[in-house]
């Protein structure tokens, strides 16, 4: 069941990322440009 579930919230992101595809490709960008965690602690 679980396993069913998931599959179905991975083929809702899936679609969402297709119709939405210029805000993921800048939520992307933005991310690859942060600082891991680790690094802001320091």
């Amino acid at each position: 069941m679980a396993h069913e579930e998931f599959g179905r919230f991975r083929q809702e992101i899936r679609s969402w990322i297709d119709s939405h595809s210029g805000e993921y490709d800048a939520f992307v960008e933005e991310m690859n440009g942060k600082s891991p965690p680790s690094a802001i602690l320091r």
